[in-house]
């Protein structure tokens, strides 16, 4: 039976918003928790985000073919789609992205930051 591993690291830079980090193995129960944490968080009136890091993956938001795709084949450095209910921000790189390159995205009225993924996507 292999070990489980998960470590939850949480970082508070000073007033600014809180970060936590669930890193672990595949099937060990990070999503389950950071279901439980934001509805925690939730209950007590804090704004939450979350971030998901899928750095094993091939998922994409874009679409072949459809316009978003065809603007970056274009040439687009990036693309944002906005429909009735979301917002996307599509920016194709050349190497992983870390949370410190992004953060500017994330509102800053946010709370809470709950990031799941690799050990190597942390700040």
């Amino acid at each position: 039976m292999p070990k489980v591993f998960n470590r939850i690291n949480v970082y508070m830079p000073g007033d600014a918003m809180i970060i936590v980090s669930l890193i672990g193995l595949k099937k060990t129960g990070k999503t389950t928790c950071i279901e439980a944490l934001i509805k925690e968080f939730k209950s007590r009136g804090m704004k939450v985000g979350t971030v998901k890091s899928m750095v094993h993956s091939k998922f994409t938001i874009d679409t072949e073919g459809k316009d978003t795709w065809r603007h970056q084949e274009a040439g687009a450095d990036f693309v944002v789609s906005l429909s009735k209910d979301e917002i996307a921000y599509i920016e194709k790189r050349p190497a992983r992205s870390r949370l410190d390159e992004f953060i500017r995205f994330i509102p800053e009225d946010t709370d809470i930051l709950i990031c799941e993924g690799d050990r190597k996507s942390v700040v």
